[in-house]
């Protein structure tokens, strides 16, 4: 009945491992023990296959009395060697003996990460891809698909993201941070224990364990992060209104204390700051007129200078109870604050105002003469603070192990402006008075735009943008106040019932969960513009009163010379004294107002049963059951009514104005121009405020449900002690985005764009009767694990993906103006309708390869080094209905078909050298871009180009108190780099958008006591 295994790695004890012996210890049994084995010759009951079993069980073997011949391990020449934690052997060890396919990975695997976004980490796992915002990783996502779809949990239980404000489902990780994390799993495919939304994929996050450590442990680090630009300690100009260092300080540390054999108890405290120069270049090429979109010319230039401060602050603790022999308590709480203030400032070149000029090329365009020259300034301050705690509980009753636990999970986000003594924006333009227009032409135009622009006047004469001259027009000033918060909270139950009688391990177990999430946001914003005739009776000097004073002789980047920008702050303080200059846009601010309050509420309720068995002397082990999950929503947004200005009589017709249309017949399409108004509207234009206010002062509410059935399977074959193959399928679920639960209609006709180009008129329309889109998962792995620690895996997995949610954006018609209750007068205004919808289905094949290896068994020349490599490569293709010309039907908006990772570390004696590189492949970013659109309609779609990072660690060891490390971030200046096509765009022309950072480095000390 015995049968011999050789196990030839470092073997480490979990903490569940402590748990599932319970009170058959001889006091509890201590996780952070390791296990090695000099002859690594375990003989083991058949029953027990599982090297957490067969560890347990070893450890029990002289308080087992009762135990018969057959049931006992036999351990040759066992030793137990008392040392820390081995955390990369356990996270292997955990993969290893996970129930689904799965990575996981220590949070130390890749070295320190700079300001400590767990984003940074988690871009080198194998099928993670990583969005950006500026330099800063915001999200993530598994096997390519959106990050919508990528749940993120702490211990198992979902967190709180307010999104930067948006209605968005993504987990944004400005707000959380790596120094409150001892390991990640990702996991491919969910077992019925597990939320069934992780259609990629589910990011975990597992706090650290105070049984980490055989004693009390402090880990600390102290450092200081440099842009590679600034590495100046003292002061220097910007980024706001005031000198700053740019050299910024960072400290964590983590306090470890196992203070008896039954309680536990961890303190995790960050704080990071960091500037973040930023440069930007925006080319937009246009396709109208007498141009095409195989011949566009450059029509708008932009140089962007973006700095911006960062600060990083968060805190954990964690306490681990056994109250009893067989049940332990956890209990923690984790703080993370996060802010950020960006000073945008802009210059902008347009060659002419509509037709294309006469002589371009793709090296030069030369304008019309009626050309424009624009300063823009956006100046914000982010803020947020989320909030996470739960408590758990579990016991181990004999042949019974139940576990449950409560959570909550708070974020919230805020932008602010003018209470910071500037406005979010101020625009300064020249070229709109009348007939002032300038002369621009772009030269030797590259990938960085052109290598010249000259700019004249009307005349001919000179003229320098980079100065501040009177011509320079002050145009609009803006504030966007925003605010978001998220609440998520609930619980879930396990129950698992241990069979005895079978010929391998075997349970049942079964479970529910309930979760609820509740969305408030509101955003706001107020515009203001000179009032024309009092501003130009006496204008103000631009340099002396908007000049700033502060940020001077400062490059906006890409050999640019410097600027003499504008100044929100003085913008703001020549608007206080000067109020009645300014005309309040007070229809513009009510329907963005009520357009941008949205209450979503989220309850999602499931059960599940499934159970685990073992075939072939429990080599191979199978895991099945079902989930069901219900989904009830709730939504709240503005009721838009264009129609609630017009009389209707007793039966609900329109009155006619018209003497000559009879009453009865006015609600005939073709007459409605004749509708007559209330009293209190009559003679109003259509964007006066009281109508405005009477259009979008409604508000509608909508609930819906949705619900079904989740089965999964998986098969884990040990082919050999060290090889192990997995087979699985599971039904997974992706839910619509926030912003469609509520139900709401937007008009957006505001003329340009942030980046510059022509709008094309929209109308948004949310759509509350989506339901989530389903997914079929197909997974088979090979996995290998290597005798000296490493691991080798291999897998392909295919996805089909039914009801896929897109955009829309046809012309709107009489029917569908109708449809969703909109004036047909915008249907004769060429008025595109934007909708969100089920629209078709997806396929997704892929594959994937990892490695993690060291070289030890190599020569002495080699073998101090370690590598790992992954891969994730994917082919999409379906009908989901997405509209654009020549879009590819192998691109879809949000997925990422190809991410590399891949490094190297050197490690001898006391001097440790990492060197990691980060591909991510080419991106959809979305379909449909209304800038610009050409003459036929026809729309632009937009990626994100690929991009290869590399970071770097070095670290020199004096002792274990005291070492000296170098972090770099990016090290090569890599670019961020947008493009904006269609299917027939030549080459030249395809880059919109190109962001630099420069590197950032970090240097410090560090170490443990």
């Amino acid at each position: 009945m015995n049968q011999k295994f050789t196990y030839k790695h470092s073997a480490v004890v979990l903490p569940e491992m402590q748990e599932a012996a319970g009170d058959n210890l001889p006091g509890p049994l201590n996780p952070t023990t390791s296990t090695a084995m000099n002859r690594k010759s375990l003989v083991y009951n058949r029953f027990e296959t599982s090297l957490r079993a067969a560890l347990a069980a070893a450890l029990l073997l002289p308080f087992a009395a009762s135990a018969q011949d057959e049931d006992v391990f036999i351990l040759e020449d066992y030793v137990v060697e008392g040392r820390e934690f081995d955390a990369m052997a356990a996270a292997i060890l955990a993969q290893r003996d996970a129930d689904s396919i799965r990575t996981v990975v220590d949070a130390g695997a890749f070295g320190d990460v700079t300001e400590g976004n767990v984003g940074e980490f988690l871009k080198f796992l194998p099928g993670v891809s990583v969005d950006f915002v500026s330099a800063d990783i915001r999200s993530v996502s598994v096997r390519g698909l959106p990050s919508a779809n990528t749940p993120v949990t702490v211990d198992g239980n979902r967190m709180a993201s307010a999104a930067s404000s948006s209605s968005s489902r993504t987990f944004e990780f400005e707000q959380v941070s790596l120094n409150n994390v001892a390991r990640i799993e990702v996991t491919k495919v969910p077992t019925p224990a597990m939320e069934a939304d992780s259609l990629g994929g589910q990011v975990n996050m597992i706090s650290r364990n105070a049984f980490e450590a055989e004693k009390a442990r402090l880990n600390y680090r102290v450092s200081v992060n440099a842009p590679h630009d600034h590495l100046k300690l003292g002061r220097s100009p910007g980024p706001g209104d005031f000198p700053t260092r740019k050299v910024r300080p960072a400290y964590d540390f983590n306090f470890l204390h196992p203070v008896n054999d039954n309680f536990g108890y961890v303190i995790n405290y960050l704080s990071s700051e960091a500037f973040t120069p930023q440069s930007y270049v925006i080319k937009q090429w246009d396709a109208r007129g007498g141009s095409t979109a195989e011949d566009p010319y450059l029509r708008f230039f932009n140089v962007r200078d973006g700095p911006k401060l960062s600060f990083r602050e968060s805190g954990s603790v964690k306490f681990d109870f056994r109250i009893t022999p067989k049940t332990i308590v956890s209990l923690s709480g984790q703080v993370n604050d996060y802010s950020t203030t960006f000073f945008n400032r802009e210059i902008r070149w347009e060659t002419n105002l509509a037709e294309p000029p006469g002589t371009y090329s793709p090296d030069f365009t030369i304008g019309d003469g009626s050309g424009r020259f624009r300063h823009q300034l956006n100046t914000r301050e982010k803020t947020g603070r989320t909030y996470h705690a739960d408590i758990g509980v579990k016991h181990f009753l004999n042949e019974w192990e139940i576990d449950y636990d409560a959570y909550y999970s708070r974020s919230t986000n805020e932008y602010k402006d003018l209470e910071n003594g500037y406005f979010e924006r101020a625009q300064f333009r020249t070229g709109d008075r009348t007939p002032f227009g300038l002369g621009v032409e772009f030269r030797d135009i590259g990938p960085d735009g052109p290598g010249q622009v000259v700019t004249t006047g009307p005349e001919g004469e000179p003229f320098d943008p980079f100065t501040l001259g009177n011509n320079n027009d002050l145009e609009i000033v803006r504030s966007r106040p925003e605010f978001a918060r998220d609440e998520i909270y609930g619980g879930k139950f396990n129950i698992r019932r241990n069979l005895s009688g079978f010929a391998a391990p075997t349970y049942v177990q079964a479970g529910g969960l309930y979760r609820r999430q509740e969305r408030n946001i509101q955003r706001e914003e107020y515009n203001w513009r000179p009032t024309t005739a009092a501003y130009r009776a006496n204008p103000p000097d631009i340099r002396s009163t908007f000049g700033d004073t502060h940020y001077v002789n400062q490059s906006p980047g890409f050999g640019w010379p410097a600027v003499e920008w504008p100044s929100t702050y003085r913008t703001y303080e020549y608007f206080q004294a000067n109020p009645t200059l300014f005309n309040f846009q007070e229809a513009n601010a009510i329907r963005y107002a009520a357009e941008n309050r949205i209450i979503v509420e989220e309850t999602v309720k499931a059960a599940y049963l499934m159970g685990s068995t073992g075939f072939i002397d429990n080599r191979l082990r199978v895991l099945g059951g079902v989930r069901f999950e219900r989904t009830e929503t709730f939504g709240e947004g503005y009721l838009y009514d264009a129609n609630v200005i017009y009389v209707r009589d007793a039966q609900g017709r329109f009155v006619s104005d018209n003497p000559l249309i009879p009453d009865e017949d006015v609600q005939e399409p073709s007459r409605m121009n004749f509708r007559q108004r209330h009293p209190e509207f009559v003679g109003l234009s259509t964007n006066h405020a009281s109508i405005i206010t009477a259009q979008y002062g409604g508000r509608q509410q909508q609930r819906g449900s949705y619900d079904d059935f989740y089965p999964s399977l998986h098969f884990t074959y040990e082919a050999t002690p060290n090889l192990q193959v997995r087979l699985a399928y599971a039904r997974t679920l992706g839910r619509p985005d926030i912003n469609d639960l509520a139900p709401a209609t937007r008009f957006e006709n505001d003329g340009e764009a942030d980046e510059g180009g022509v709008s094309r008129p929209t109308i948004y329309i949310a759509n509350p009767d989506l339901v989530a889109y389903t997914g079929d998962n197909f997974d088979l792995s090979v996995e290998y694990y290597l005798d000296t620690g490493g691991v080798l895996s291999a897998g392909v997995f295919y996805k089909e993906i039914k009801g896929f949610i897109d955009v829309e954006m046809p012309l709107l018609t009489n029917e569908l103006a109708d449809l969703y209750g909109i004036d047909r007068v915008y249907v004769a205004e060429g008025w595109l309708l934007q909708r969100t919808a089920n629209v078709g289905d997806v396929t997704i094949k892929g594959f994937e390869l990892s490695m993690v290896q060291d070289l030890t068994f190599a020569p002495e020349s080699i073998g101090n080094f370690s590598v790992f490599a992954n891969a994730t490569i994917l082919t999409t293709s379906g009908d989901y209905g997405a509209t654009g010309a020549g879009l590819v039907s192998s691109y879809i908006p949000g997925f990422v078909k190809e991410t590399y990772n891949w490094g190297v570390t050197y490690d001898k004696g006391p001097l440790d050298i990492r060197l990691k590189w980060n591909y991510r492949g080419k991106q959809m970013r979305d379909t449909g871009d209304v800038r610009g659109a050409l003459d036929d309609g026809t729309l632009w779609n937009r990626f994100y180009d690929s991009r290869l990072t590399t970071d770097l660690n070095i670290e020199y060891r004096f002792n274990r108190h005291l070492r000296l490390f170098l972090n770099g971030r990016n090290i090569f200046d890599e670019p961020v780099d947008q493009l904006r096509v269609t299917a027939v765009t030549p080459d030249h022309a395809q880059l919109e958008r190109r962001e630099k950072f420069g590197p950032l480095w970090s240097l410090g000390v560090k170490g443990q006591f």
